[in-house]
């Protein structure tokens, strides 16, 4: 669920502690807020949709987390969609430099922390939250 909050609500959430993580991306702000995830984790399974730089911050509060990765659009692609929706090039420009970094942080936390990459047995991409909730749980043992 997204909140948006004010510059001001949004620097209080974080001073005060209520946000894991702060991230400045593609242009806006975004936090991980600690309440909306242990209201998450006192339901039980839950699936979080997140960038790379989430996807740490959540490890390092929550080390069990499992991590299911779904690789960037190759640049071709991300290129012609952001064409299409009117992107100027320089944003085109500045999202393709970003992927760089985005690929090393998912080849860490495969490494350090045994993420998966969101494929089911046929080599095919898992699109929809119900495919990936099913994988997870077809990975537990």
């Amino acid at each position: 669920e997204y909140w948006f909050r004010t510059d001001v609500e949004f620097e209080s959430d974080w001073t005060s502690g209520e946000l894991l993580e702060r991230a400045e991306y593609r242009g806006g702000k975004y936090g991980l807020r600690k309440s909306d995830m242990e209201k998450v984790l006192a339901e039980g399974d839950g699936i979080l949709v997140m960038e790379h730089e989430g996807a740490r911050c959540m490890i390092n509060w929550k080390p069990e987390t499992h991590l299911v990765y779904m690789l960037p659009l190759p640049e071709e692609e991300l290129t012609r969609r952001m064409i299409a929706r009117g992107d100027k090039p320089e944003r085109i420009q500045e999202r393709l430099e970003g992927m760089a970094e985005e690929y090393l942080t998912i080849q860490a936390l495969v490494r350090d922390h045994h993420a998966t990459c969101a494929l089911d047995n046929s080599g095919t991409f898992i699109a929809t939250v119900e495919q990936i909730k099913n994988y997870i749980l077809s990975t537990r043992t």
